[in-house]
């Protein structure tokens, strides 16, 4: 059918215009992202409060969609709607503050300073766990694999525990001879950032040891792999980060990103955001490792740092959770990312 033909009803549809329409629509698109690459390179960005809470500190973040997961200085759990920074629920997981947090959509787990690891539904019913549910030192990683229809904590002392998502049960445990301080699940693997300057590899499904890579001469404090380039980059104790390519053991990128320890980082093909116990926030670029903007007036209680194309959520100023906001002039669809 052609622009202007008719069908037998009488109806017409007019294609050059329907052309132009779908021209313009995707001109709009590309000028959009013209202008979020532009703003992350610049610092450009719209600072708003995501989320408030009236007598207690945040303490570790996890950003999923337009929800948002925090823990807190008292052991609490909350969840939040970063559409209308409005919070959904809470629930009073832990009696000491919140060290380690993990949130899919569907389950929240979380550990404290205590020891304690907490299993809770996405609406924050707790979940039944096995009366094994503590470590014998702070919590420092509490990560889902779904995959496996399990989850995993592990702890400062060392230990590193598996647990079966539908019975609570515990299902294996290693002890490591050197402290957990970070750790995620990717793939097949568990990951973990120890004190002794190495990332120690686990299997996800029969939870044994695999390899260890030795990534600084101070403590791994966090870190982010992605599995399809093969490449990880680590911040330690000594403020340092550095990218490797695991494939041929080549470092890519090392460069001192802060004064104190790296607290947490997130990367992609584009930028590095690390955020650090000064009390900073750094935004570098991955390909040169060169510095772009920086963003202070953090607490030394800055954990998490986390961002999408739009936005940067990140914890450090006490009873808030800062959203810094690359859309411009206005977020798409006039909502946040979701």
């Amino acid at each position: 059918m052609k622009a202007g033909d008719s069908s037998g009803d009488g109806f017409q549809f007019d294609w050059d215009l329907m052309q132009k329409r779908i021209s313009k629509v995707r001109n709009e698109e590309e000028e959009r992202e013209k202008q979020y690459s532009s703003n992350w390179k610049s610092g450009k960005a719209k600072q708003e409060v995501a989320a408030y809470l009236k007598e207690d500190y945040f303490r570790r973040l996890k950003l999923f969609g337009p929800k948002l997961i925090s823990g807190s200085h008292t052991g609490s759990i909350h969840m939040f709607n970063l559409r209308n920074a409005k919070k959904e629920w809470s629930a009073a997981a832990h009696g000491f503050e919140v060290t380690a947090l993990d949130f899919n959509g569907k389950y929240v787990v979380s550990g404290a300073v205590d020891g304690t690891v907490r299993l809770m539904s996405s609406k924050g019913e707790p979940l039944k766990l096995s009366s094994e549910a503590r470590h014998a030192g702070i919590v420092t990683m509490a990560q889902l694999a779904v995959r496996y229809k399990r989850f995993f904590s592990g702890c400062v002392e060392g230990s590193l525990r598996a647990w079966d998502l539908s019975t609570g049960e515990l299902l294996g445990k290693d002890k490591l001879p050197s402290g957990i301080l970070c750790g995620s699940v990717v793939g097949k693997y568990v990951l973990l950032g120890c004190k002794s300057g190495c990332v120690e590899v686990y299997s996800a499904d029969k939870i044994q040891h695999v390899l260890s890579l030795k990534c600084f001469t101070s403590n791994v404090t966090c870190f982010q792999y992605d599995e399809d380039s093969d490449l990880l980059v680590a911040g330690g104790s000594n403020g340092d980060v550095t990218m490797w390519n695991l494939d041929s053991g080549e470092i890519l990128l090392s460069f001192k990103a802060h004064k104190g320890p790296v607290m947490s980082l997130q990367w992609d093909k584009d930028k590095i955001v690390t955020g650090g116990r000064d009390g900073e926030i750094n935004v570098w670029d991955t390909s040169l490792g060169k510095h772009r903007f920086a963003i202070g007036g953090y607490t030394a209680y800055l954990t998490t740092v986390q961002f999408d194309k739009y936005q940067l959520i990140t914890d450090g100023t006490n009873n808030v959770v800062v959203a810094h906001r690359f859309w411009s002039p206005s977020p798409p669809n006039g909502k946040p990312a979701s």
